[in-house]
């Protein structure tokens, strides 16, 4: 026998079960309206039986049901589309993100890539001709509009260069901006590295080096802009610097998860992580061989 559910409902609102059951058609009601006002075709209202209560959940086409078992609204998340498909942004090219894309492609996940180009060495043209090789649904846009198209990704997954010992990442120039549109957004930033690129050192090591310049030839022509870089003018010196960095340095704030050859893990754990891959013993000894030069 099944109990009746209206009851405890009656008696937490103060109503009668003839109450309840209007105000169960009310609700469903409104609800339906307001959904096939905005979209008439996609949802059709579920049918309801007053006197069958082995049906326990009135279905609503906004895309909520209520369990009259358990009084509890949830939602479905029905508002989107259910074809739509999940967005991972990267940045540049790195041969560890493409390998787990394409095992992901594998597994048979849907999802679609967004690939931030990487300025000034254009390596995330390279990684989008794979991608699509591989049958890879691939968006291409350039870095600046990382931010304008953050909203619509579910996930950043990028490479990295190193990995410090405090959870840090040394990635290619434009990486930290990538993470602080990801954290203005609440969209999860994960990192991939393997085993080979955790570093022992922290940034504040003096015999760390953050970063280091590229040739200018990679931002412009020379023949161009040789007027503005003559070193013979009156002054000396170049009326214009170009400043070519390498790498960015991702602060582990801005770092929701790394994945290693030996899992997932936070950034504060980081450390323990290269201890067993290095030895203080050694770094010691390195440091007095140094010095002993």
């Amino acid at each position: 026998m099944i109990d009746d559910p209206l009851k405890d409902f009656s008696l937490y609102f103060g109503s009668t079960r003839n109450e309840s059951v209007e105000i169960f058609e009310k609700v469903c009601s409104s609800l339906m309206n307001t959904r096939a006002a905005f979209f008439p075709p996609l949802w059709k209202a579920s049918s309801f039986d007053h006197g069958d209560w082995s049906r326990k959940k009135i279905r609503c086409s906004i895309g909520f049901s209520f369990d009259v078992s358990y009084f509890e609204f949830e939602s479905r998340e029905r508002l989107r589309p259910p074809c739509k498909l999940e967005v991972i942004l990267t940045l540049g090219s790195s041969r560890t993100v493409s390998e787990f894309l394409f095992a992901a492609k594998e597994k048979k996940r849907s999802f679609r890539v967004f690939v931030a180009e990487g300025a000034p060495r254009y390596q995330g043209h390279l990684l989008a001709k794979e991608l699509v090789a591989r049958g890879l649904q691939t968006t291409l846009i350039t870095d600046s509009a990382v931010f304008a198209m953050i909203s619509r990704v579910n996930m950043v997954i990028v490479g990295a260069h190193a990995v410090m010992a405090n959870g840090g990442v040394i990635a290619p120039v434009g990486m930290n901006l990538v993470a602080l549109a990801a954290q203005k957004h609440a969209v999860p930033f994960v990192v991939l590295a393997g085993s080979h690129k955790l570093c022992p050192l922290y940034p504040h090591n003096p015999e760390v080096l953050l970063n280091e310049l590229r040739s200018p030839s990679e931002l412009l022509d020379f023949g161009e802009f040789s007027d503005c870089m003559d070193f013979g003018s009156g002054s000396g010196s170049p009326l214009l610097h170009v400043v070519n960095p390498a790498f960015d340095y991702v602060p582990p704030k801005l770092v929701s998860l790394f994945i290693t050859d030996a899992g997932g893990h936070n950034p504060s754990y980081m450390y323990r992580l290269i201890a067993d891959y290095y030895s203080a013993d050694d770094l010691v000894v390195q440091r007095r061989a140094i010095a002993g030069n």
